[in-house]
């Protein structure tokens, strides 16, 4: 008889079944740095948020990703686009949640206090 020389003895590698989840909040945005409420309010990052979406991607960096889900805020899609230019798959696909109009209407809703 004879095996195949695959390293692995003959035997077929099983495939994993396994999944993760991996969970990255935002990097901080414009109104995390003042303390305010961010809901729904599209803020951007501030540069200290741009640095941590960078680190949080060099720490997946090599985790296979199948698809990325974000929020349509931009503090949320620029942490992702961020976090992904770490990875050594470029290409992933992006899957962005479409907002309802309910949440449209609440990111209209401020206090004055917050435009200072």
């Amino acid at each position: 008889t004879h095996l195949p020389s695959d390293g692995n003895n003959g035997h077929t590698p099983k495939k994993s079944s396994e999944s993760a989840l991996i969970l990255i909040r935002h990097g901080e945005s414009l109104w995390n740095e003042k303390n305010l409420f961010t809901g729904c309010v599209d803020v951007p990052l501030t540069p200290k948020g741009v640095e941590e979406a960078i680190e949080a991607g060099k720490r997946i960096c090599n985790i296979p990703i199948d698809v990325i889900y974000t929020s349509s805020l931009i503090h949320a899609q620029m942490t992702a686009m961020l976090a992904m230019m770490q990875h050594r798959h470029k290409k992933i696909p992006v899957i962005t949640h479409n907002e309802s109009e309910q949440a449209h209407k609440w990111s209209q809703i401020y206090s004055e206090e917050t435009m200072k």
